[in-house]
């Protein structure tokens, strides 16, 4: 709106609003004056409208890094492995020469039911009947003295197996044998038993072993006293 001026000369005259409380000259005298009124206050810009659909969208997820992706697939790649290398042992998957070993160290520690299942069925039901199990396996170990055992060499076609090993004792000089191994149920076990004196209780006429002595010494079992008979 414009606004009236009145100069010290009389002359009055209307300048815009957008001179209010600056100085302006008399059109008549040409005489400088001031213009009444203060000079309006800068606006505010008015706020900028908000985003309704930002205000409800979620923030944005930020992906993983390469490192994370490597690391995840690291330990994917573990627990794969682990669950091949449990179901490996659960399925029987040890070779011959690992269950004849495992077979005798069983039997060094006392458990004589552990290096049982280490033998074939046909084997088992000989020993059952013998009643021997527990002596054979005494003499093999030498009462637990088994420090190691050594596989010489392995042969193995299909279900069946040869495994050539020595024994190692800790109070005497070792023995060397060879046993048949089949696969039962998946697993490995004893199809022979050469190390009880060349033959498995029970069964006669089977050969001595070239290595194994009878008379006392340390490269031989202590001798054995077969089955009792009631009369």
């Amino acid at each position: 709106m414009p606004i009236k001026v009145t100069c010290s000369c009389g002359r009055q005259f209307r300048v815009s609003d957008d001179h209010a409380g600056k100085r302006t000259i008399c059109p008549a005298c040409k005489q400088p004056l001031h213009v009444p009124g203060s000079a309006p206050s800068p606006s505010e810009p008015p706020p900028l409208p908000l985003d309704r659909g930002k205000e409800n969208r979620p923030p944005a997820r930020r992906m993983p890094s390469l490192k994370v992706w490597l690391a995840i697939a690291g330990a994917a790649a573990f627990v794969i492995v682990l669950i091949v290398v449990v179901a490996v042992v659960l399925v029987g998957g040890r070779s011959p020469s690992e269950a004849l070993r495992q077979t005798f160290l069983y039997a060094n520690e006392g458990k004589y039911s552990d290096a049982n299942n280490g033998l074939s069925a046909h084997i088992k039901a000989i020993q059952d009947q013998s009643g021997m199990m527990k002596q054979l396996w005494d003499d093999v170990t030498r009462n637990g003295q088994i420090a190691r055992v050594e596989i010489l060499d392995e042969q193995s076609r299909g279900e069946g197996a040869t495994v050539r090993y020595r024994i190692h004792y800790k109070n005497g000089r070792p023995y060397e044998g060879e046993e048949e191994l089949i696969k039962e149920g998946g697993k490995w076990k004893f199809a022979s038993l050469n190390c009880g004196h060349g033959r498995v209780a029970g069964e006669k006429g089977a050969p001595m072993p070239d290595n194994w002595d009878t008379g006392p010494g340390d490269n031989e079992l202590p001798p054995r006293e077969g089955p009792k008979t009631r009369s």
